[in-house]
């Protein structure tokens, strides 16, 4: 029988998948099962949208998510008012 920690954890663990350096092939992060993403050593030219570094290899991965139907969502310090609060306009 599980612990009531380790029961909840599990629930979350199955909705993820594992994606692995493409250099030693080690865990390098977690994924929702919904995303798709591509792994790549970052280039000239290349631009992806997170950058990750393996912590077995020491390798700099570039991640890119392939399926950004999601609208972006402009939140944090760096956001403007107007953006936070719905208008859309652009000055």
């Amino acid at each position: 029988m599980r612990r009531k920690k380790e029961a909840q954890n599990y629930d979350l663990k199955a909705q993820r998948k594992v994606l692995l350096c493409p250099g030693c092939g080690q865990r390098l992060l977690d994924s929702s099962l919904g995303i798709r993403s591509r792994l790549f050593t970052p280039v000239k030219g290349r631009n992806p949208d997170y950058y990750v570094k393996c912590r077995h290899c020491g390798a700099e991965v570039g991640v890119t998510k392939l399926n950004n139907s999601d609208p972006p969502r402009a939140c944090g310090p760096g956001a403007d008012r107007e953006s936070r609060h719905g208008n859309t306009a652009i000055p």
